[in-house]
């Protein structure tokens, strides 16, 4: 007769496995040592993909983005959190053993801390490589609670309908 995992074992191989199929990480194996029953996942997007392209051919919004990935993959890090790039512009992080109240504090925080840290070294990392232009750029940010009983997708759905703008510079 097969042993039935008990639920918190069920849940670390569930995130385990939507981290290997869904996500995309190296060492998906380590990222749950040990886990609560709710998660949440932070959507972030990017809008600026439609401003470069209707002005310029260029991979400034491919590197744009890659440094918003690592930014916000540092940050979330030091909160347990995995982040990875979800599409084009959007940026996924899941914070494991997290509440919808943690959540709100955390992202407040980031939002506050990117706008002091990230944007200002970006704004002028990005104006060396494009003197002269201008560019809008928004950033939005959207969040979810999960457990184990309700699949990934459907909690990072569910965060979609609910983005906010939480910075918009010129660039």
């Amino acid at each position: 007769m097969e042993r039935i995992p008990d639920k918190k074992k069920r849940f670390k191989n569930y995130v385990r496995e939507i981290a290997r199929e869904h996500i995309k990480l190296e060492g998906a194996e380590d990222i749950l040592e040990s886990s609560t029953d709710t998660y949440v996942i932070l959507l972030f997007l990017v809008d600026i993909f439609d401003d470069f392209e209707e002005k310029f051919v260029t991979d400034i919004p491919e590197s744009f983005v890659k440094e918003i990935i690592g930014y916000i993959d540092n940050y979330f890090r030091s909160y347990g959190g995995f982040t990875a790039r979800e599409s084009r512009n959007e940026i996924a992080t899941v914070i494991q053993d997290c509440d919808m109240m943690e959540g709100q504090m955390i992202l407040k925080k980031f939002v506050r801390d990117f706008g002091k840290k990230a944007i200002p070294n970006i704004q002028s990392n990005i104006k060396i490589k494009m003197p002269g232009e201008k560019i809008t750029v928004s950033f939005y940010a959207a969040l979810a609670v999960g457990k184990p009983t309700i699949e990934i997708d459907s909690v990072k759905e569910f965060a979609s309908f609910s983005y906010k703008e939480i910075n918009r510079i010129i660039l």
